[in-house]
C-alpha cells in the first residue's frame, strides 16, 4: 500500500509538471510558427542536430520493454515495478522539456 502512495504522489506532481511544460513548449512554438519562423523549426539542420544518437537510445528502450515484459512472467513483485516506470518515464520527458527551454534560452542570448 505504501508504494501504491508513493507512485500515486510522485505520479501527480509530474502529470501537472508534464503538462504545464507541454502547454507552454506548445505555446512557445505556436509564437515562432506565427511570428513567421515556420522555415527555420523546418530545417534540415533542425533534423539531424535532434536525430544524432537516436538509434542507440531507441534500441536500448526496445532491449529494456522486453526485458520488462519478460520479468513481469516471471513473478507478481514485478508488477510494481511498472508504475514506477511509467513515471520515470513522464519525468525524462519533463526533463527534455527544460533541457530544450534551456537551450533555447542560450541560443537566444
Amino acid at each position: 500500500m505504501v508504494a501504491f502512495w508513493i507512485a500515486a504522489v510522485i505520479g501527480a506532481v509530474t502529470a501537472v509538471l508534464y503538462l504545464a511544460l507541454a502547454l507552454r513548449s506548445f505555446r512557445r512554438v505556436r509564437a515562432r510558427v506565427l511570428g513567421g519562423a515556420a522555415d527555420e523549426l523546418g530545417d534540415d539542420a533542425t533534423y539531424d542536430n535532434q536525430g544524432g544518437d537516436f538509434t542507440w537510445k531507441a534500441g536500448a528502450g526496445v532491449v529494456c520493454s522486453i526485458t520488462v515484459i519478460a520479468c513481469l512472467s516471471l513473478g507478481g513483485g514485478w508488477w510494481y515495478l511498472v508504475p514506477f516506470l511509467a513515471i520515470g518515464s513522464a519525468i525524462a520527458v519533463v526533463v527534455a522539456f527544460l533541457y530544450d527551454e534551456l537551450r533555447e534560452r542560450e541560443a537566444g542570448s
